[in-house]
């Protein structure tokens, strides 16, 4: 399921690292292959 706390954490430590784009894109990619588990993540917040 989609941990919304998780995908921040992730995509901040991408950034901070100072990884390229790709590893951002990566990471969205991955929240996102999960669209039922997004909307459910999302609406239990």
């Amino acid at each position: 399921m989609f941990d919304l706390d998780q995908f921040i954490a992730d995509y901040r430590s991408a950034a901070v690292a100072g990884r390229s784009h790709k590893s951002a894109r990566a990471i969205v990619a991955h929240a996102v292959c999960d669209r039922e588990g997004i909307f459910i993540g999302i609406h239990r917040e």
